[in-house]
């Protein structure tokens, strides 16, 4: 499939491009971005519909998608502490999708009724102490379980936990991917849970001695949006795969040209760890 990408088939093609984002990079992640969007909404007069347990990962995805563009946007603002945050958010999603994926309609279902543990709590409360605030909020509860199909009873009695109870980091090793866990999602939640190497990064700098307010934000190296584009493949591929599996014909499309950025995105991956061989200084200080 040819696209204004083609034209790009080895490594030193596209190395002249990398002094300004606005040459490859951007448009890169721009079109996968669009892609993710594309797929969620394909036709322009008919919306594509699912089953409530299938929506739990339509829902994940179009969730991936948005943490996707918010995160583009920061690192073109050069925000580089919010860029992050949407990362670490667009990776749990992207686990727990995989997550949904792999184990079908049980998890599906499992994390629709574990959803009502807090409100079915708030309202036992309201029975308790009525109130027209209160009473509001357990009217929508209530409307919302009837659109789910759920009794009360359900909500009540469930004892199953949503992704069978297990944290990200059990999910990563249920899904292979506990190797990255450290590097990847547990890095990024540093900037979530305010650590020190976050903290001194990003705000302040100085020397071995002291240290003082960050005032300008450190310049991000494009290989931090190639890390996101990276995630943003990944989902897609996974969820366009799920797609074609159930039956959306313009999905094996999408990913005819999901394939063609990739490998795109594969040529800059390949500069990038070129250049850390060669010469790691260069990635030293951003």
């Amino acid at each position: 499939m040819f696209t204004p990408f083609s034209v790009y088939q080895t490594v030193d093609d596209i190395v002249p491009l990398l002094d300004d984002d606005a040459n490859l990079v951007l448009p890169l992640c721009e079109n996968i971005i669009f892609l993710m969007k594309k797929v969620l909404d394909p036709y322009k007069e008919e919306c594509v519909s699912f089953t409530r347990n299938d929506a739990t990962v339509v829902g994940m995805f179009a969730k991936i998608q948005e943490m996707a563009k918010e995160s583009l946007a920061a690192y073109k603002a050069n925000n580089n502490t919010i860029a992050p945050l949407f990362y670490r958010i667009e990776y749990e999603a992207y686990i727990k999708m995989r997550y949904l994926i792999l184990h079908g309609e049980s998890a599906q279902l499992a994390y629709r009724l574990a959803s009502y543990k807090a409100r079915y709590k708030a309202y036992q409360q309201y029975i308790k102490n009525p109130n027209a605030v209160a009473k509001v909020m357990a009217d929508k509860f209530l409307a919302d379980l009837d659109d789910e199909g759920f009794l009360l009873s359900d909500i009540a009695n469930n004892e199953v936990k949503a992704f069978d109870g297990k944290n990200v980091r059990q999910l990563m090793t249920e899904i292979g991917e506990e190797k990255i866990y450290d590097s990847v999602y547990g890095i990024s939640s540093d900037i979530i849970h305010t650590d020190w190497g976050e903290t001194r990064q990003f705000y302040l700098f100085g020397d071995k001695e002291r240290m003082v307010y960050r005032f300008e934000p450190i310049k991000l190296h494009y290989r931090v949006a190639i890390g996101y584009a990276q995630l943003n493949i990944q989902a897609s591929e996974l969820y366009f795969d799920w797609l074609d599996k159930n039956g959306l014909k313009e999905a094996k499309v999408l990913s005819e040209l999901l394939e063609e950025f990739n490998r795109v995105l594969k040529l800059i991956c390949q500069h990038i760890l070129n250049t850390y061989s060669a010469s790691p200084d260069t990635y030293m200080r951003n």
